[in-house]
Parts: structure tokens; C-alpha cells; sequence
């Protein structure tokens, strides 16, 4: 066998092309494992190169038969023996010649010992057998070598060159000759990162279509894959390689927080090569590069892109999706994450702290009174509350008995948008979020006309970064120094406090609004909405030992 898996040769020097059958064609190929056809030739060089045609069309073959369930017997043996014209008389020519070679060959290597040598016999131009029998063995050679000298090196290459048009003409003519349905079928060019892009995103934002954007993710998302665009956009999506998606890894732990927002004014007619190359331009900006969790979510969007890629447009990824894969799975920013403790709920809810603003001295916004306040209480995200309407907030009934209970109700009603289909639900309003106030606030805003909560929130590409950075202002100046506290902090207080006292899944899903770790009850529970009337024994036992001051008009 020789070093190619596709080729051998017999004992006679001549290279043979060698296919293996796949084991579900196999039957109709009478159980044989393989294929193999003479390449005509004892060249090696010749023979790779006609081993590689011969290969090409017999794994398009292999490819057109596993896709054809009708009459695959009678299609297989008809191309093949059609791709592999019978070259019985060829083959045996051929070795004939060779055997006369080898005797010749075994001639000169026995220090002339003509006595071992057998009868000489070869094929003449007119395909007839010879055979030079004069009684003397020496002569016999003599007289082969008159009627067949050996060819100088330009008889050679013209018998090479000879050999190689006539080989090309019977691959042509077979091509020819094949069934339409069972010509190669051609590859078409692999289209660009930036042309898959955008057939991706307009999949995405397909009505109807399971996985389609939101308004909101629609807005955000085409941002967050500009960095991605920029850096591989005129690649080929196919030529996309392990060093590539390092490369892009790299880039995105070096981006600036907010830069993919094309809003953010800080970093107007800054590019992206400035930022990484540490131009002037940008060197003088103040900024912070995004958090762990943020880039964690972009890698995401760029192997969701990926996968899509791989999966509608036939591409192969798999290289570049696990680069991503393995780094995603490195990154551990929930460890980076923590509830306030509570000393540090105290200093936010109840002592009086340093800032100029606080829960004892009071709040010019109602706002920034509430907001915290509903977090903590709620679990909610710092959008779900900002986008709040009047009358999502409602009395609702117990499945059980014909109580109500006034709950908080996360939805997608009108221009509000949601993490995830999960994310819709309804949470009983705890007691002293009543004590403190909330619900004369909500009366007081209708008697104004107001339609939201909050009716000053800024809102930008649905992200509510002021009142963001609202938040981190206060917590620093109230005098929180862990930098690993956010307003995110106060869902996780919420979320830990749920599973430290033994909550079971089903209500701990149904208030924080996440996806079930059952498959099954994810599918059979998708709006996340439970009885009121165990929710509702669920948040009012939650106790975090704070007293806290009714809410005041200012």
C-alpha cells in the first residue's frame, strides 16, 4: 500500500486508485468493501494526480447515491461502471509488458546470468504476443533490446505527456456520458462575513420564526455584532479559523464599556483601530473596559451568529465555534457578582449616609426612592422596573379562593420588551412596599394622567443607563466600597434569600422570572404564572430586617 490511502500498486509497479464503500452502500456493490480501477501507470506523479479526479467523482457519486433513497442498486452499479470503464484489455496488456521489463530488469541484475532467464515474450504495435525463442538466451536479449530500445529521457516525457491527454480525454468522455443527476455537483463560493451577517439578521427578524428578535434585541443586537463585522467582514465566513476567534476574543476584552452603542457621545468619531492601536484620539478618554459578564454575552451573540451559519448555510465551523465555546466556559462572572450584605442594606436603607441624598434625609425623585426599594423586594431588573405602566400594577386573583392580592405584572404589553420568554410574570407586592407607600404613589400619578411608574426614566435603546449610573453614584457616596456590588446586587439578594430558605423551583422560577432546569416544565410552563396565593405567602415571608420610612410628596 502505498502512502496514499486512496492509491496501491500491484506487484508489477502499476498504481491502482483504491475507494473504500461506505457500509450503507455496500449491499448494492455485492457486500464489497471497496473499489479499485488501474490508473495506468507505474509514475507515482501520474498516478496522485489521476487518484485525485478518480477520488473527486467517486465521493460526488457517494454523496448523490446516500441522498437518493429510489432504485440506489441499479443507479450504483450503472455509474460506476460507467465512471470506471472496463480496462480489462488495457490492464492486461500492460502487464504483460511489465512482466517482459521485470525479466528483462532480472536479466541485468544476475551478474549476466542468461541461463535463469525465461522465454521473452511482449506485445507488438499491432496488440499481437511475441515471443523470441533462437536457442540462445543472450540473443534473445539481444534481439528485444533491437526491436524495443530503451527510450531516451524526451521519449519519455512525450510518453508521459502522451499518457496524461489520453487519460484527461477518458475522464471527459465518461463525465460526458454520466447521468445529469449525477454530475458533481458544484460548490458555490463561500459568501463574506458581512453578506451572512446580514441574511442573519433578517432571519432574526422574521415574524414568526422561532427565536426572533424582539423590537428591543432587534435594536440591540446588530449593534453588538459590529465589532465582529468590522474585524472579518470581508472574509469568507468559511475561511474563518481558530486564530481568527482568538484574535476576536482578544479585541473584545479591550472595548470600551458602551462602545458598541452608536448613542454613547463620549466616544464619537472614535473607531475601533484607534482604540486598539492607542491613538492619540482615544488616549485621552476616561473610560472602563466592559465587565466579564459583558463580554461573556457578546461571544455568545457571535457563536449564536455562527451556529446559524453552520446550521442554514451548510458551513463549517466547528474549529471556531469550540475557540468560542472553550472561552465562554472560562469565564466565571457570577464570581465576580455579590448581594449587599446586610450591613450594607442598612447603610442604603436605613442609616443616614454620606450622600446628599438619601432614605432619611429624602429623595427629590420619586424615582430614586422607589427603585431600590422594588428590587429588593421584587427580584425585578433594573428594566423591568423602569418601563412599568400604571396598570401593570393590579389586583389579582387567587386560583384557589376568590381573594386578591395587588401584584406587580412584568410583561410585554405595548413598546415594553422582556429579557426572555421567561421573564414574564406576576409578583405579589410585598407588605412593605404597601407600609412605605407604593400604591398611594400609583393613585397619585393617575390623578396626574400619568401612563408609567416612572415617568421620567430615560430610556436609550432600551437600556435605562442613567438611572444606572443613578445608582452607582449613590451606592459609592452612601459609602458601599465593593466594587462588586451593583444594582444588579439587589436581585441576587433577592434570588439567594429564596434559596437559602428552602423555596421550592417551581415558585422560585415563577417569581425571579428564570427558565427551569426541567425541560419538561420548561415546555409545559411557559408563561411562568402560578397561583397568587402561594406566591404571595412566598414574598411576604422574605425578611431582610430593615424598617423603612413611607414615601413622601415632594
Amino acid at each position: 500500500m502505498s502512502g496514499k490511502a486512496y492509491m496501491c500498486k500491484n506487484r508489477h509497479g502499476t498504481y491502482y486508485a483504491r475507494f473504500i464503500i461506505p457500509k450503507l452502500l455496500q449491499p448494492h456493490f455485492n457486500n464489497k468493501k471497496e473499489i479499485r480501477r488501474t490508473l495506468q501507470t507505474d509514475s507515482r506523479k501520474l498516478a496522485v494526480k489521476r487518484a485525485r479526479i478518480y477520488r473527486v467523482e467517486f465521493e460526488s457519486i457517494v454523496d448523490q447515491l446516500m441522498s437518493k433513497a429510489d432504485n440506489i442498486k441499479e443507479k450504483a452499479r450503472r455509474i460506476v461502471d460507467d465512471l470506471f470503464a472496463d480496462k480489462a484489455k488495457i490492464a492486461e496488456q500492460q502487464t504483460e509488458h511489465f512482466a517482459v521489463q521485470m525479466r528483462i530488469e532480472a536479466t541485468k541484475s544476475s551478474n549476466d546470468d542468461l541461463s535463469k532467464t525465461q522465454l521473452i515474450t511482449f506485445i507488438d504495435l499491432n496488440s499481437n504476443p511475441v515471443t523470441i525463442d533462437t536457442g540462445d538466451h543472450e540473443q534473445d536479449a539481444r534481439l528485444y533490446q533491437m526491436l524495443n530500445p530503451a527510450p531516451n529521457h524526451e521519449e519519455l516525457a512525450r510518453r508521459e505527456k502522451r499518457e496524461e491527454e489520453l487519460h484527461k480525454a477518458q475522464l471527459a468522455a465518461i463525465a460526458a456520458q454520466a447521468p445529469a443527476s449525477f454530475q458533481p455537483v458544484p460548490q458555490p463560493t463561500s459568501k463574506t462575513v458581512s453578506e451572512h451577517l446580514d441574511e442573519y439578521i433578517a432571519h432574526k427578524k422574521t415574524p414568526g420564526k422561532k427565536g426572533t428578535w424582539s423590537e428591543g434585541t432587534a435594536r440591540q443586537k446588530p449593534n453588538k455584532l459590529n465589532v465582529f463585522r468590522s474585524i472579518f467582514g470581508d472574509k469568507p465566513t468559511a475561511a474563518l479559523t481558530r486564530e481568527d476567534m482568538e484574535r476576536y476574543i482578544d479585541v473584545a476584552y479591550k472595548i470600551p464599556s458602551h462602545f458598541e452603542n452608536p448613542n454613547y457621545k463620549k466616544y464619537e468619531g472614535v473607531t475601533l483601530d484607534m482604540v486598539l492601536n492607542d491613538a492619540p484620539e482615544f488616549e485621552s478618554i476616561d473610560y472602563d473596559v466592559r465587565g466579564a459578564g459583558t463580554v461573556e454575552g457578546d461571544l455568545k451573540i457571535v457563536k449564536a451568529f455562527l451556529n446559524w451559519v453552520a446550521k442554514y448555510k451548510d458551513v463549517a465551523l466547528q474549529i471556531p465555534l469550540n475557540a468560542l465555546g472553550n472561552e465562554i466556559a472560562d469565564i466565571d462572572h457570577e464570581s465576580a457578582k455579590c448581594s449587599f450584605s446586610d450591613e450594607q442594606l442598612k447603610i442604603l436603607f436605613e442609616n443616614d449616609n454620606s450622600h446628599s441624598e438619601n432614605y432619611v434625609k429624602g429623595f427629590k425623585k420619586p424615582i430614586s426612592f422607589w427603585l431600590p426599594l422594588i428590587a429588593l423586594y421584587t427580584g425585578a431588573r433594573l428594566s423591568e422596573i423602569c418601563q412599568l405602566h400604571l396598570t401593570d400594577i393590579k389586583l389579582v386573583k387567587t386560583l384557589s379562593s376568590n381573594a386578591e392580592h395587588w401584584c406587580i405584572d412584568i410583561n410585554e404589553d405595548d413598546d415594553k420588551s422582556l429579557k426572555t420568554k421567561y421573564s414574564a410574570r406576576q409578583i405579589p407586592i410585598h407588605k412593605n412596599l404597601i407600609n412605605a407607600g407604593l400604591l398611594k404613589y400609583v393613585e397619585h400619578l393617575k390623578v396626574k394622567e400619568e401612563k408609567r411608574l416612572f415617568p421620567g426614566a430615560n430610556r436609550t435603546q432600551d437600556q435605562f443607563s442613567s438611572q444606572s449610573r443613578w445608582f452607582a453614584y449613590y451606592n459609592d457616596n452612601a459609602g458601599i466600597t465593593d466594587k462588586k456590588t451593583s444594582f444588579h446586587s439587589f436581585r441576587h439578594n433577592f434570588c439567594t434569600y429564596l434559596a437559602n430558605h428552602h423555596i421550592p423551583e417551581d415558585l422560585v422560577v415563577a417569581l425571579s422570572g428564570h427558565q427551569f432546569k426541567s425541560l419538561a416544565k420548561t415546555t409545559y410552563a411557559r408563561n411562568g404564572k402560578r397561583d397568587v396565593g402561594k406566591l404571595v405567602e412566598v414574598i411576604d415571608s422574605i425578611d431582610y430586617g430593615l424598617n423603612h420610612p413611607a414615601w413622601k410628596i415632594y
